[in-house]
């Protein structure tokens, strides 16, 4: 499933498809009509079990890095605990400092491990907690620029007054075409599949050449001139008496710019740059004082009697023991921390290739669709209504003479 949907990342469905403007004008019962394809999942919900769980860690090239280094840091630590296991093997030495001095080492860190544990763990989780709102943020305002769209699209689709006038449906086409640029220009700096330049939607038939010139001259602002073509468009299509006046409202494009902007602002609200170059410091300070203090827990009794000054038998199996707790204790102590920390890295960036990515050509597609059903809705409807009604008359005329068959029998 993390396989999959990682795959569905490198590739774009919004961009395999020419928009003709013969077939967006076609009825919508006429059988040579075809609709944008289908599309895959925008973001993958995961069955939450060990397996797939697992694969999600290690698909994350942060959190893999991270649990990379907790082992590095586990395997030095048991190495250092054999040097501490040495130290208290030195039981011939009169004074035995060396012992002493490691055991005073050890009670320090406990100590400072003790009153330091608390402020590195707090900093921490207001960092995640930060990231994930952050990171709910960007869907919702994903989900909100499509909201944009739609309303225009129904707005447009639900006020044509005669959807037969073949004018009026190459006005409709024209907004599905800068309706579409729009959004695909809203992600086009997080999705490197879709068009980067203007030129690049010549291809889909979703730009003119001569539109293209236009925009070139404002390269950093051309969403925004393609939302006020829009709003021109309607205006157009309003004063030709082609849509209702009153069925649409103007704050429906300022809105779409408002939402749209928003969507590149988030970028840059961030968090302070300080704020994590901070966490990470002290968090590393931690995780290392976590790790060495595992690997000074080693008490000398265990070695060599106090009182005859004498190995003791089972010594190597006291080394062993110990040196596969600090293995294992400081890889605990260090990956919960590490991996946690390598969660800012992976949801900073909510568009990126990774298993809780978002896919931004599903969100095209859906629009895509969105667009094409409710802006060509009126289509052949009037038809419809009037065939629905002529079944409608002649179901009840129908009706109607069976009753009065029926009396003329019972008389």
């Amino acid at each position: 499933m993390v396989t999959n949907f990682r795959a569905s990342l490198s590739k774009s469905v919004f961009t395999s498809h020419i928009r003709y403007e013969s077939n967006f004008t076609r009825g919508n019962a006429d059988p040579e009509l075809k609709v944008p394809p289908v599309y895959t999942t925008e973001r993958a919900i995961y069955v939450l079990r060990p397996s797939t769980l697992l694969a999600i860690l290690v698909q994350s090239v942060p959190v893999y890095a991270a649990i990379l280094n907790a082992v590095g840091l586990s395997f030095l630590m048991a190495s250092f605990s054999c040097f501490v296991w040495y130290v208290h093997l030195e039981y011939d030495a009169p004074s035995r400092t060396a012992s002493k001095l490691v055991m005073q080492l050890e009670a320090a860190l406990s100590h400072v491990l003790g009153g330091f544990r608390f402020f590195p763990a707090f900093l921490l989780l207001g960092l995640l907690g930060y990231i994930v709102s952050r990171w709910r943020d960007f869907l919702v305002n994903s989900h909100t620029v499509q909201a944009r769209l739609h309303d225009i699209g129904v707005a447009v689709g639900g006020s044509v007054i005669d959807s037969t006038c073949p004018k009026t449906r190459s006005n409709i086409f024209k907004l599905y075409r800068y309706l579409n640029v729009v959004h695909s220009k809203t992600y086009a700096s997080v999705n490197p599949h879709v068009p980067q330049s203007d030129a690049g939607f010549l291809p889909q038939r979703l730009l003119t050449p001569e539109e293209v010139r236009l925009l070139a001259n404002v390269p950093n602002k051309s969403r925004d001139m393609l939302i006020t073509w829009i709003q021109v468009v309607v205006e157009r299509m309003i004063r030709a008496k082609q849509v209702r006046e009153l069925a649409i409202d103007n704050s429906l494009f300022c809105g779409l710019r408002g939402i749209t902007a928003r969507h590149m602002d988030l970028f840059v609200r961030n968090m302070p740059n300080v704020w994590y170059a901070v966490c990470h410091v002290i968090v590393s300070y931690l995780v290392l004082l976590q790790a060495l203090h595992v690997a000074l827990q080693l008490d000398p009794k265990f070695v060599v009697n106090a009182d005859t000054g004498e190995l003791a038998d089972d010594r190597k199996d006291v080394l062993c023991m110990n040196v596969f707790c600090v293995l294992i204790f400081s890889f605990m102590a260090a990956s919960i921390y590490w991996i946690a920390e390598s969660m800012v890295e992976v949801l900073i960036q909510p568009f990126k290739n990774a298993p809780d990515a978002y896919n931004s050509d599903a969100l095209l597609c859906s629009t895509d669709r969105m667009l094409f059903t409710s802006l060509r809705a009126t289509f052949d409807y009037a038809d419809a209504d009037v065939a629905g009604r002529s079944r409608f008359v002649r179901r009840r005329w129908a009706n109607a003479v069976a009753k009065v068959t029926a009396a003329k029998g019972s008389d």
